[in-house]
């Protein structure tokens, strides 16, 4: 079975055609948040999604787009698309982002799917150890994917000591995805983690390629055993055609020009 993994698409279709077509076909999508915000085309990249078979959590912009966040609590630029988007997102589609839990546990994978962090699903930015190490014992399978940072990275519980890597494009690790208890010997089935796949439509790392990741699990693990192979992936995409909407739409420069930066 082969799964994709995105988060952070912010409106921005373009960006989210090139990755569904680098990654071809797939059984499932884990989205994790944050389809809406700072991008054009909100409606259009939440319908592409439900075309799809998926899992999805809200982020704090999904949620700031249909009035379950205060707008007084995000900053001028990122507040005033928000007021655009509540008034250009179609019913439909605001009662899809209100109908999303805020986390997903997918026992298949012994995974956990939350937007920003277990401990704050909507606003705490995991990106320095101490808070990560904080933030394992509020989740009790052996992964939870996050995303929120726009930035791709990996915390590592091993054996109670917690670090940290960033995975290159096309960097591929192992996981072992059989069931987790939390009071399980050391048995070399490796450590718990802590993944953020990056975004798909505003990266912020200084590289302005969408991000993702694939997760390939085996179909029966009993047989064939718990290994599966989590990949990240680097898209390049035409960050002009997403800028042009944005400019015709009068939204500020400022994220206009993020964009080309990887910012």
């Amino acid at each position: 079975m082969r799964v994709a993994i995105i988060s952070d698409i912010h409106a921005n279709l373009t960006a989210f055609e090139a990755v569904l077509k680098h990654m071809g076909s797939v059984e499932a999508m884990w989205c994790l948040g944050d389809l809406v915000g700072y991008g054009p085309q909100p409606d259009e990249c939440i319908c592409t999604l439900r075309e799809k078979a998926h899992i999805c959590v809200p982020g704090n912009h999904d949620w700031g787009a249909i009035g379950r966040l205060e707008l007084a609590a995000f900053n001028r630029d990122a507040r005033s698309i928000l007021e655009w988007t509540q008034r250009t997102l179609s019913p439909d589609n605001a009662r899809y982002l209100d109908s999303l839990p805020v986390q997903q546990t997918v026992r298949a994978a012994s995974s956990t799917l939350v937007h920003a962090s277990p401990r704050d699903p909507m606003w705490e930015y995991l990106l320095d150890l101490f808070d990560a190490a904080e933030c394992f014992p509020r989740f009790s399978t052996r992964y939870c994917f996050v995303g929120h940072t726009h930035v791709p990275l990996i915390f590592l519980d091993i054996g109670g000591v917690v670090k940290a890597a960033v995975p290159e494009s096309e960097e591929s690790i192992s996981l072992d995805v059989r069931p987790y208890t939390p009071d399980e010997p050391g048995d070399g089935t490796g450590p718990r983690m802590i993944i953020n796949p990056g975004s798909v439509g505003q990266p912020r790392d200084g590289d302005p390629r969408a991000a993702y990741m694939t997760l390939d699990m085996p179909d029966d693990p009993e047989t064939s055993g718990w290994q599966a192979t989590l990949t990240f992936w680097r898209v390049p995409y035409d960050v002009r055609t997403t800028q042009s909407l944005m400019k015709e739409l009068g939204f500020p420069p400022r994220l206009i020009s993020r964009l080309e930066m990887g910012l």
